[in-house]
């Protein structure tokens, strides 16, 4: 029988490529089980419109080209289990994505406590619950796709939680309810995540599993209040010189997640869809999938279509009204200042040059001179960073608030070479921009804008 597929959280294997084997784990401690995954691979695009396909704009070097790209779905995890014993366990795990230059950050730490058969206490920090695959979004061996769809899964740049939950699972007849209950919070470097609280509950039946998801939280903005690194974070400071707080202006926040998969080895069908909802800076997003696929031997052909749509941009971007309109002022202040010293210099520089000037207005204009150009470059420097404070206000609101519209239509394959190891071929025709950037960064395709993306990549673990 072909490998079936199930978004339940796997059991990730032992250390690839150079990660001790687990005989050697054996060895070192009967307690502790090293697993590892990873991917690698390749992407290009047909047309990029002078930006990058799923392009960070807080981390410029991420993102598909023209030239291609073999960063985008690249990714190498370990995880380490320590069984104390049948009841306590600690589990970290590290990974190095591509999409973040390969730096290793710890997805998992957290101490596990098996209360009963049926209840599981977790503290520290795990995958977050946001999703059908969330345990797995860097193990592409447990999913068909050659990525998980973008428009919904790139919705909340969150990976992992920090807080605790209660993980409760009960037989219901043939079937078998898993329900998890979430406290805790998280943030990167551009957004803070506090107070959230979810509920999910898995229903499955052999080939069948059907997930509901819902959590609230306080989102914000956690831009770095420094002049200095990169563009966002530059945006932030200015942004925060013209009265807009990024660091505590935090939202009420819901997620609402849906889905089920069907795979009984001959056929495969999966459909999520999922709804955030931010009141004020952020737009507000609707998003969701639906993909079939059929097994031949080891092969796995599919289809999928996946689309993404923002909503309430106006309630976001008066939002940042206030900053926008201090940038205004600040700006016109300066040009004001700028116009006010430049005819001051002007006149002086008149007066010196003019043959009826008496020697008495040559001498005091020549003695007003030096202070007056002073002021002039004073003035100029406050209209430049005036200016480059506006431009980085409307980079604020144009990245936070944008829309960004786009469908997937996909066609691809999977080829299981063995149990733990899979090659993937993928083309998407992204297009239906409806005039916004998509997931392109910092570019605006066009409405009528289309692009195909090819993908190629070899998953493993073990």
């Amino acid at each position: 029988m072909p490998h079936r597929l199930n978004p339940a959280p796997l059991a990730l294997a032992v250390a690839i490529l150079a990660l001790p084997s687990l005989s050697l784990a054996e060895a070192i401690s009967p307690h502790l089980e090293i697993n590892g995954f990873a991917t690698a691979g390749g992407s290009w695009v047909s047309k990029d419109y002078n930006g990058k396909y799923l392009g960070d704009p807080y981390q410029p070097g991420a993102g598909i080209d023209e030239k291609g790209s073999y960063q985008q779905d690249s990714v190498l995890g370990v995880q380490l289990t320590y069984s104390y014993d049948d009841r306590l366990d600690m589990v970290g795990q590290i990974v190095a994505a591509g999409t973040n230059d390969f730096q290793a950050q710890a997805e998992w730490a957290y101490i596990g406590y098996r209360v009963n058969d049926n209840l599981r206490v977790r503290a520290g920090r795990f995958a977050a619950p946001w999703y059908m695959y969330t345990e797995n979004s860097h193990v592409g061996q447990a999913y068909p796709w050659a990525r998980l769809p973008v428009e919904l899964y790139k919705g909340i740049p969150i990976n992992s939680l920090d807080g605790f939950d209660l993980l409760y699972r009960q037989p219901l007849g043939d079937w078998n309810l898993d329900a998890q209950v979430t406290v805790g919070g998280a943030h990167n470097s551009y957004v803070r995540v506090a107070n959230n609280t979810g509920l999910n509950i898995n229903l499955s039946h052999d080939a069948v599993n059907f997930h509901l998801g819902y959590s609230v939280a306080r989102v914000g903005l956690t831009f770095a209040k420094n002049p200095g690194g990169n563009s966002a974070e530059q945006a932030s400071y200015l942004m925060n010189l013209y009265g807009f707080d990024t660091n505590t202006k935090n939202e009420a926040t819901s997620f609402a997640d849906a889905g089920m998969t069907f795979d009984d080895g001959t056929w495969m069908a999966v459909a999520e869809f999922g709804a955030l909802r931010i009141d004020g800076w952020a737009s507000d997003i609707n998003a969701g999938y639906l993909s079939v696929g059929h097994y031949y031997g080891k092969w796995l052909p599919y289809a999928l279509a996946s689309k993404i749509e923002t909503i309430n941009k106006d309630q976001c971007t008066s939002a940042f009204a206030p900053a926008l309109n201090n940038a205004a002022n600040v700006t016109a202040q300066a040009n004001g200042a700028v116009a006010a010293t430049t005819a001051t210099v002007n006149g002086l520089m008149a007066i010196i040059a003019s043959p009826s000037s008496s020697a008495t207005d040559v001498a005091l204009a020549t003695a007003e001179l030096p202070d007056a150009l002073v002021l002039q470059a004073q003035a100029n420097a406050a209209a430049g960073q005036a200016a480059t404070g506006q431009a980085a206000a409307d980079q604020v609101v144009n990245t936070t608030c944008d829309n960004r519209d786009q469908t997937s239509y996909s066609l691809g394959f999977r080829y299981d070479a063995t149990k733990n190891v899979s090659v993937k071929f993928q083309i998407d025709e992204v297009r239906d921009f409806k005039g916004t950037q998509g997931y392109f960064n910092g570019v605006l395709p066009g409405r009528n804008a289309d692009t195909q993306v090819y993908t190629f990549n070899v998953n493993a673990a073990f």
